[in-house]
């Protein structure tokens, strides 16, 4: 797996062939690619507000997670974090490439 260089790693465990990523975004956009060719993959996508004070409007942290394989989108996922204050359900998925 490709780390994306424009972001600031908070945390990177590498450990076999999972990688877990930590971080304050800054960027919209992470992407994260594999050298070799994958037959299944696992992903767990989670966003939690750090604090800092919201008002009326404010906007829950939400993601679209394209899983691509040979240039076209497997699968897409929708995600949206819950208001500050309230536990996010992760993004979890299995998924097998045919």
């Amino acid at each position: 797996m490709d780390q994306p260089t424009e972001l600031n790693w908070a945390q990177v465990i590498e450990q076999g062939n999972t990688y877990t990523l930590s971080f304050e975004p800054e960027v919209p956009t992470i992407s994260a690619t594999s050298s070799a060719p994958i037959h299944s993959l696992g992903l767990v996508f989670n966003a939690v507000h750090l604090g800092g004070e919201t008002d009326d409007s404010f906007q829950p942290l939400s993601a679209t997670v394209n899983v691509l394989a040979d240039g076209d989108v497997y699968p897409q996922f929708e995600y949206e974090a819950m208001s500050p204050g309230e536990v996010s359900v992760p993004l979890a998925e299995e998924i097998t490439l045919q």
